[in-house]
């Protein structure tokens, strides 16, 4: 790529949305006729067999985090029609979502549903709580999560599974080879660790983390 290229690549193509939204063309009828202001039947079906989702959030100044949340299908609670319940675990404490939802409370979250094409995107705005009662009903395993992030939905849509079907995610051949994409092992041993430290020592710590902390809800020193 040139120094031209690069400037160039730098500059907005379009002045104001509707120039954007002109070199696109008008949204179809039929996506805008999906949008709902709260859960049905449809809706709730892919919450209740999502394992994973991502959450996007953004700071007072609009700069932006996106985080992946899992667990077993249904550990997002339906509160009723309009509210989420999202149960969170003990992690890395960087708390870029939770830390941004103190401020600014809008959100969007993206579910996926394994062998589904399709989405679930709900936008609305979230509040960290530690009601008992709400802190109850995310139980999982007889622990209770650290705190429980409360979504009160003003949009939910189901989204077109185009993308999906492009990166044929579901698809087996899709996987890399083993070892193909570093894990956290590697980065922490070439991007933190001191030179000559034991990626198999890292590695056992790592898996170590995996398999015992996953659902600890102490605060850690």
């Amino acid at each position: 790529m040139t120094d031209d290229h690069r400037q160039t690549a730098r500059r907005p193509a379009f002045r104001d949305r509707e120039a954007l939204q002109a070199h696109y063309g008008p949204a179809r009828d039929v996506a805008l006729s999906l949008r709902k202001d709260r859960l049905d039947h449809i809706h709730r079906a892919y919450i209740d067999n999502a394992p994973l989702f991502c959450i996007a959030t953004a700071d007072e100044n609009g700069k932006p985090a996106v985080s992946p949340r899992g667990g077993e299908p249904g550990f997002v609670r339906i509160l009723d029609d309009r509210t989420l319940l999202i149960p969170d675990w003990h992690g890395d404490r960087q708390l870029f979502s939770l830390r941004n939802i103190q401020i600014n409370p809008q959100l969007s979250i993206v579910f996926f549903v394994p062998g589904v094409v399709e989405t679930l995107r709900i936008e609305g705005r979230g509040r960290v709580s530690l009601d008992a009662t709400l802190m109850e009903e995310c139980r999982v395993g007889g622990r209770k999560p650290l705190s429980v992030l409360v979504v009160d939905i003003d949009i939910t849509f189901i989204h077109c599974g185009k993308a999906l079907v492009r990166a044929r995610l579901w698809d087996e051949d899709r996987r890399p080879p083993k070892g193909a994409v570093p894990g956290l092992a590697v980065a922490v041993k070439e991007q933190v660790a001191p030179p000559g430290a034991d990626e198999p020592a890292i590695e056992s710590l790592v898996s170590g983390e995996y398999a015992t902390t996953l659902y600890i809800n102490e605060r850690k020193p």
